[in-house]
């Protein structure tokens, strides 16, 4: 519950709203990728971050590296990193980010969430990004959370699990893209030429008897 408060505490929810069981919306601006990091701070000890920083860059490899800019993904790896592991960004990165600031955030805090056996929780498409911060999160069987098309921060503090996951799907949580919009029809083509005088056991037609 504790970090649980905390990070309700950072994103201007009511805490006393939230000690008695109601949940809290908000939407916050953030300023920079340095007041982005100190708002969704996980509250995990340096040691344990630093050895989360490992970890994404035996996983991520190259697009760790500055000289990956151009990789898809790249900078909202690094950005990333930097956000939930202290790893280091570049002067190169921080000036990328210059048309990202001032960045909204929709917020919620839920002290106890439950998803019903079946149940997809649909946290939407083609939104700004989100941050969902849950004491305690039950999925009961068959259940799942999906996004599309949009950036999701996601912290549970306990996770009950209860049976399998959704049927036909390998996943709990599913963070997608969206299908784009279909092309617009092809323009009809333009009037053929006029073809050449046809020929008749190789020798060429004309308007003369023979």
């Amino acid at each position: 519950m504790e970090r649980f408060l905390a990070l309700a505490s950072r994103l201007g929810h009511d805490v006393e709203k939230l000690k008695a069981g109601e949940s809290v919306e908000s939407v916050v601006t953030v300023r920079d990728v340095d007041e982005l990091r100190k708002l969704l701070h996980d509250g995990l000890s340096r040691e344990a971050r630093s050895e989360k920083g490992e970890d994404i860059r035996r996983r991520l490899g190259p697009l760790m590296s500055t000289s990956a800019q151009g990789a898809p993904n790249g900078l909202q790896r690094r950005v990333e990193a930097y956000v939930f592991a202290d790893e280091p960004l570049s002067s190169e990165d921080r000036q990328l980010l210059g048309n990202v600031f001032p960045m909204p955030l929709v917020t919620v805090s839920y002290p106890d969430k439950t998803l019903a056996a079946g149940e997809v929780w649909d946290l939407g498409t083609s939104g700004p990004t989100q941050v969902v911060n849950i004491n305690t999160l039950t999925m009961e069987s068959g259940s799942s959370i999906v996004v599309h098309n949009t950036v999701l921060s996601l912290f549970a503090q306990t996770l009950v699990r209860n049976g399998g996951g959704s049927p036909g799907a390998n996943y709990d949580i599913g963070i997608f893209g969206r299908t784009g919009p279909s092309g617009a029809v092809g323009s009809v083509g333009g009037t053929g030429g006029a073809g050449k005088g046809g020929r008749i056991h190789g020798a060429e037609l004309s308007g003369k008897n023979r």
